[in-house]
């Protein structure tokens, strides 16, 4: 859908349009709701948005440990707005992320080992993507052992008691 729609070869503000076109869309494909659509909207909004600040130099925050706070805010941005992946109306997903926001108590953690296997996998990902000096003994391996790893990890998540596995109805 981006590149038809001409991708970032075309004027910055209608990059910025093709980026909320395609997760918007992106969003409606998961699923037929207005859960899924705002989903894909604010995704688009969030990387156009980071785009728009990247393309103009602009620095927010300017300070030793910027870097890092920024990618914990927008992982955590992120993460929050999975809750309308997870919810049956925005209503729902919109109380959840007023108790996240209020730090109060929710619902207990079943099958943690989802979140587990999926943060394990991501940080593999992200560490050896980051730090390519640190993985560089690896460098080899890596084509074999991430994807074993991931698909070990996934085989685990289908075979346990978790049917919450995302796309693991059936």
């Amino acid at each position: 859908i981006y590149i038809p729609l001409g991708g970032s070869r075309v004027a910055e503000f209608r990059n910025y349009l093709n980026i909320l076109i395609t997760f918007s869309l992106g969003g409606l494909w998961h699923g037929s709701s207005f859960n899924f659509l705002l989903w894909g909207i604010l995704t688009g909004t969030f990387i156009s948005i980071e785009r728009f600040l990247e393309i103009r130099n602009i620095r927010i925050l300017k300070f030793k440990y910027s870097g890092l706070f920024k990618y914990v805010l927008v992982i955590h941005l992120y993460i929050i707005t999975w809750n309308l992946f997870f919810t049956n109306s925005v209503k729902q997903a919109l109380e959840i992320i007023l108790r996240i926001v209020k730090l109060e108590k929710g619902l207990p953690m079943i099958h943690i080992e989802t979140g587990i296997y999926v943060i394990l996998v991501s940080l593999i990902f992200h560490l050896q993507e980051e730090f390519p000096e640190k993985f560089e003994r690896f460098k080899k391996s890596q084509v074999y052992l991430i994807p074993i790893i991931s698909i070990i990890i996934i085989l685990v998540m289908l075979n346990s008691s978790n049917r919450d596995f995302f796309y693991g109805e059936y």
